[in-house]
């Protein structure tokens, strides 16, 4: 069993690195940093948040179906969509 372990901890690892230098590469390519990934996090949230609003008030659909409203407006995945649906959802309780 430990050496199991040890084989998957040496994949995790292999797995966080390749994705430190993709990052690296992306901000490289793009110039964008982690506080341009920050903002631009920010103002994907505020224009889906905006979004559900407007989904919300016409009657579309139910709510916690959105997600999939979201992935095709914003061209995001649909665990992000969930994600950002979620946190809309909690801004109300």
């Amino acid at each position: 069993m430990e050496d199991r372990d040890q084989v998957l901890s040496g994949r995790v690892k292999a797995v966080l690195e390749l994705n430190e230098r993709l990052k690296t590469i992306t901000d490289q390519t793009t110039g964008y940093g982690p506080a341009e990934r920050k903002q631009d996090e920010g103002d994907l949230k505020e224009r889906v948040f905006a979004f559900l609003v407007e989904l919300q008030e016409s009657g579309i659909c139910n709510m916690f179906d959105a997600a999939s409203h979201i992935c095709e407006e914003f061209g995001i995945s649909l665990p992000h969509a969930n994600t950002l649906l979620m946190m809309w959802m909690r801004s109300f309780s």
